[in-house]
């Protein structure tokens, strides 16, 4: 069986019987009566055994006891939330066994340490019954404490004179202070995991706040959005109303312009052929405009010249009536006045020879 710390390689080695391996080498007294404990050891990664740090109360001399009656901790000090089960129960973590034998009172001795190691490749075995978790420190102490008072009258020079118990002492111390610096460990790491608690609420609630302002302000996005969307579906609407309306009046107008062309053809035929009929009227009346305008300057010629010859005959029969009354009232005169009377019919003469002259 080989004795040793986690982490400190194969142990201390101690020699034992064949018959049993027993863990205390000290004189038969020391363990009349005292209970017997078979520890099982741990394997680490290399399959290397190690002691477990279970180590029984009557192994310890008195002042250790009292020293950790005093401080109120448990047997375990390595593996705290490990327990230490009776009736050969393995703990599940573990892959060794642990077997108390419990002798009476009357000093039955017990049989020895039973160690019995499981290989690395067994199957692991079904978990069996818990039973009651023991040996705390008030009464595991107290019943170390007496077994030892009983059995063996001097443990503090056992514990001086036995090697084994001086190795056991100093491993004990090593286990002590590496428990303390775990311990320390843990504080730091619970420590360190309340910051990071802390921390990580100070995350989450920064994370919530932007959650939040980044939830408002999409909201914000969206709302503006859909107002957005709103206003451009009803515009949307009212140009798809006005550009059904424009399509329906473009429709009309184009129905309306085809009437128009329809008419404007009609037109444009009735207007060449009023156009047609009015040259032919044009034509009709400049003739009949020739004609008449002939008729009427032959009529106007025969009027004036019927109209002339009038005016001359009265005028000769005016001039004739003077000219008849005024040589009576000249041969009634002188000479001269005759001379002038024949002068001015010479020349009323004249006159209406160039009158009638000018009418033919």
């Amino acid at each position: 069986m080989e004795l040793g710390v986690l982490g400190d390689g194969s142990g201390v080695a101690a020699r034992e019987g064949p018959a049993s391996a027993r863990l205390l080498t000290a004189p038969a007294e020391m363990a009349s009566g005292i209970c017997g404990a078979s520890v099982g050891g741990y394997y680490n990664s290399l399959g290397s055994h190690f002691a477990s740090p279970l180590l029984h109360v009557a192994a310890w001399p008195r002042g250790y006891m009292q020293e950790r009656r005093r401080e109120g901790r448990l047997i375990t000090f390595l593996f705290p939330d490990k327990f230490l089960l009776v009736d050969g129960v393995s703990d599940s973590r573990v892959e060794d066994t642990i077997s108390l034998a419990v002798a009476d009172e009357s000093g039955k001795a017990c049989d020895g340490c039973r160690v019995r190691r499981q290989a690395n490749n067994e199957q692991a075995r079904p978990k069996q019954k818990a039973c009651k978790l023991i040996l705390t420190m008030g009464s595991s102490a107290d019943t170390g404490q007496a077994a030892i008072t009983r059995n063996s009258p001097s443990s503090e020079e056992d514990a001086a004179t036995n090697p084994e118990l001086m190795v056991l002492d100093q491993k004990y111390r090593q286990l002590e202070e590496r428990y303390n610096f775990l311990q320390d460990q843990c504080a730091l790491s619970r420590k360190l995991q309340k910051a990071a608690l802390k921390l990580q609420d100070e995350m989450v609630i920064n994370a919530r706040c932007e959650i939040d302002e980044l939830h408002a302000k999409v909201q914000t996005e969206l709302s503006a959005e859909q107002v957005q969307s709103r206003t451009l579906a009803d515009e949307l609407v009212r140009k798809t109303q006005a550009l059904e309306q424009s399509e329906a009046a473009r429709r009309a107008d184009k129905e309306l312009l085809g009437r128009l062309q329809s008419q404007c053809d009609e037109l444009r035929t009735q207007r060449a052929a009023a156009e047609l009929r009015l040259v032919e009227v044009e034509g009709h009346n400049r003739r009949a405009t020739d004609r008449t305008r002939e008729e009427l300057v032959s009529r106007v010629d025969r009027c004036l010249r019927g109209y002339a010859r009038w005016e001359i005959a009265a005028r000769e029969k005016m001039t004739l009536r003077e000219l008849e009354m005024r040589p009576i009232s000249l041969m009634a005169g002188n000479g001269r006045s005759r001379r002038r009377v024949a002068e001015r019919l010479e020349s009323f003469l004249s006159k209406s020879r160039d009158a009638i002259a000018n009418l033919w």
